[in-house]
């Protein structure tokens, strides 16, 4: 199954991904398309895999994230402190925060 490490929104989990609203912007700022991931997408990953067109694809991680991976590093989570402070995030909730979107 693919590495997922770009946001998906889906109920209940991407709350847990994005616990404050104010970081939506954050987030798809850190995203080359600038917009997240949809399940339809994952579904038709999930269907090529399955299917016979896959069938010499073996042992390999797919990374689903919208180049995020490839985008350069002085845009990553590790800058996100002042956004949120800028945003009114609690600093309570920032360190968690930073963590999680590192985790993309």
């Amino acid at each position: 199954m693919p590495s997922l490490r770009g946001p998906i929104p889906t109920q209940g989990a991407f709350s847990r991904v994005l616990p404050f609203p104010q970081l939506e912007p954050l987030a798809l700022d850190r995203n080359p398309l600038h917009r997240f991931g949809t399940t339809e997408e994952l579904a038709n990953l999930a269907a090529f895999l399955v299917s016979d067109g896959s069938g010499y694809i073996n042992g390999e991680v797919i990374r689903m994230d919208g180049g995020e991976f490839c985008k350069a590093p002085e845009n990553s989570a590790t800058s996100a402190a002042p956004h949120q402070r800028r945003l009114g995030i609690p600093k309570a909730a920032q360190a968690k925060t930073v963590t999680t979107l590192k985790g993309f």
